[in-house]
């Protein structure tokens, strides 16, 4: 039988490298993927997209799987999130023991923030350092 040569040949993040050894009758090519591992694997399973990684991608998705917002364990509170919702609080709730010095004083939240942790995330950035806190601005 003739093979078909794919040396050269990209498949998802493999790049085929060249011919490896015959097992149980089965031509095996050796490729190298994006991350630079090297991994053997069938014609059939490359070129019907089965396989697309040497399962590197596959811990990556993984880790999407299970964090939100790229920063913190399903089930679990991104640290900041308690700040963006005591935030949110005192500025919108006047039954908050701080809403007189914040929204009953006018200060708003960004209306960008108001319902979506990830925006705060977004603009925010990470915490410099424990000590830093949000400072209010009044608007009038």
């Amino acid at each position: 039988m003739k093979r078909i040569d794919i040396t050269g040949q990209r498949f998802g993040r493999l790049t085929v490298i060249g011919p490896g050894p015959i097992v149980s009758n089965q031509l095996l090519w050796r490729c190298r993927c994006d991350c630079g591992k090297d991994y053997q694997i069938n014609s059939y399973s490359l070129r019907s997209g089965r396989i697309k990684s040497c399962g590197c991608s596959n811990n990556e998705l993984r880790i999407q799987r299970n964090f939100k917002h790229g920063m913190a364990a399903r089930g679990k509170k991104h640290p900041l999130y308690w700040r963006w919702q005591a935030l949110i609080r005192r500025c919108t709730d006047p039954k908050n023991k701080h809403w007189k010095d914040y929204g009953g004083r006018g200060i708003r939240a960004c209306p960008r923030w108001r319902h979506s942790f990830t925006a705060f995330l977004s603009d925010m950035g990470p915490r410099p350092t424990p000590g830093h806190e949000i400072d209010p601005v009044h608007t009038d």
